[in-house]
């Protein structure tokens, strides 16, 4: 990526509190300012293409050269961003004191640089930095070594290695633990848990790793914590025991609350585990809990725009799936006029996995109440591209596509599009009976039938979906929309 498409993405980036801390840095000297030009031909007039903006930039500063201008805006409004980051965050402010410490170092400062470090190991393992902490018990060796152990014992010696040999165990455990649950949330997003076997080994030999683990676990670490609790709730979710699930999420609320200075910035853990517990509150259909999370949810503010459009992500999702849960879809299009401005201003902020997520619910409603042209509007950027093959939501967000071709009496599209995904399930071997039914209806001419023939044609796929055994994922696709019902529906 050019440097001043990077340039334009970071300043469409920054929250109203970082622009106003870089107009006021700007104003610090009397210099003539370029930058500041252009910044505020991206920021304020709203200028994407590049050459409009070197225009612009020439037109007002003649002498200006666009390349130095832009690599040199880039680079303040990194600067300032990592000063607006020292003051906030616990993390970065210990790294600015490592270099400063090391700064003391250098200019033989010997006496002030231990008492530095001193402070930052304390600091370190207050906000539970094991990496940080390793770094710092490091230096604070190494330091003795270089003064050729001047003022120390061996018995301190070896109390510190003992310490770093601690310090290491955690950061170990931490990455075990870590790599388990990485592995879980990416088999969920990609492979969910299915009754094929092959799936289900998959996760069960993740769950026997991380059970081997758990025996050695060091519970006062809260970040070992965090993710043995997050990944026994991500399970339970996915093996559909929600009521199991709540509780773990609950737990791990309380301990997040407790542990708020142990938070990342943003805090997306903590994000996960409201969306967790919001979750499990639907699988067991407790609506009525929903807001109270979802208010503690809206309460994450003043971080990154992205992480603002998370938050907001998920605020529609847990507002709307009480409604569409029980099938009523014109309450979700009143939803869905709530959140106008996120939908369909902000929808370009979000990961590939969450606009699936909004598009397949969205699309539903649409589908469900008529408005079929929205519907399709919906998945178009989706379907006409390969982008998102890969993400399990593509499937049934495929099947709802086939459905949306089919009320626009398209027949030619959903004909060959059946045959498309026919012949990908092939190559990637997989079965669904859902999607066997659904084919075949579709592929049904019904404008021909008598009234009779209806009849019969309806008890015959009613006795189908009554006795459809759920292969690999089919309950899953069963969740995500209500295809025996619609395939009734239309026959009658």
């Amino acid at each position: 990526m050019s440097k001043i498409n990077s340039l334009i993405l970071l300043v469409k980036s920054l929250s109203k509190s970082e622009k106003k801390a870089i107009y006021t840095r700007s104003q610090l000297n009397s210099a003539q300012k370029e930058y500041i030009t252009l910044l505020k031909l991206i920021d304020k007039h709203n200028i994407n293409d590049v050459d409009e903006l070197s225009k612009r930039l020439t037109k007002e500063h003649p002498k200006a050269f666009f390349p130095a201008t832009t690599s040199y805006l880039y680079n303040f409004i990194l600067k300032t961003l990592v000063d607006i980051k020292q003051n906030q965050d616990a993390t970065y402010n210990l790294y600015n004191n490592i270099s400063a410490a090391n700064i003391l170092y250098e200019r033989n400062l010997y006496s002030d640089y231990r008492e530095m470090l001193e402070k930052l190991i304390i600091k370190a393992k207050e906000i539970e930095n094991y990496n940080l902490l390793l770094i710092l018990e490091r230096m604070e060796l190494s330091f003795f070594l270089k003064e050729g152990f001047n003022g120390i014992s061996e018995k301190e010696i070896l109390d510190k290695q003992h310490k770093i040999n601690e310090t290491i165990k955690v950061i170990r455990q931490i990455n075990e633990q870590s790599t388990l649950y990485e592995l879980l949330r990416f088999y969920l997003e990609y492979k969910p848990v299915t009754n094929n076997m092959s799936s289900r080994q998959l996760f069960n030999d993740l769950v026997v790793s991380e059970m081997s683990l758990v025996s050695n676990l060091k519970h006062d670490v809260f970040e070992i914590n965090k993710l043995h609790q997050l990944f026994q709730a991500h399970y339970l979710i996915s093996t559909g025991d929600y009521k199991s699930a709540l509780n773990c999420f609950i737990e791990l609320n309380s301990m997040f609350e407790r542990n708020q200075k142990l938070w990342n910035n943003p805090p997306i853990y903590y994000m996960l585990v409201l969306e967790g517990v919001l979750e499990s509150l639907r699988g067991i259909r407790k609506y009525d809990k929903i807001p109270y999370f979802l208010d503690k949810l809206k309460h994450l503010t003043g971080y990154s725009i992205y992480f603002q459009a998370e938050i907001q992500c998920i605020d529609f999702v847990y507002s709307i799936v009480p409604y569409t849960d029980i099938e009523d879809y014109k309450k979700g299009l009143d939803i869905i006029g709530e959140h106008r401005d996120f939908l369909f201003n902000k929808r370009g902020l979000l990961t590939p996995q969450r606009d699936l997520q909004l598009s397949l619910i969205i699309a539903t409603v649409y589908l469900m109440t008529g408005n079929i042209h929205l519907a399709k509007k919906q998945l178009s950027h989706i379907i006409c591209t390969d982008t998102y093959e890969n993400i399990w939501l593509f499937r049934p967000i495929q099947l709802i596509n086939l459905l949306i071709y089919y009320e626009l009496n398209d027949f030619e599209f959903v004909t060959s599009s059946i045959r498309a995904i026919k012949r990908q399930n092939k190559i990637k071997n997989k079965k669904s009976n859902v999607e066997k039914i659904l084919f075949q209806f579709l592929n049904t001419d019904l404008f021909l039938l008598s009234k009779t023939k209806k009849e019969t044609l309806y008890k015959k796929f009613e006795n189908e979906l009554e006795n459809m055994e759920c292969i690999e994922d089919d309950n899953m696709l069963l969740l995500k929309f209500n295809f025996p019902k619609w395939i009734l529906s239309h026959i009658n």
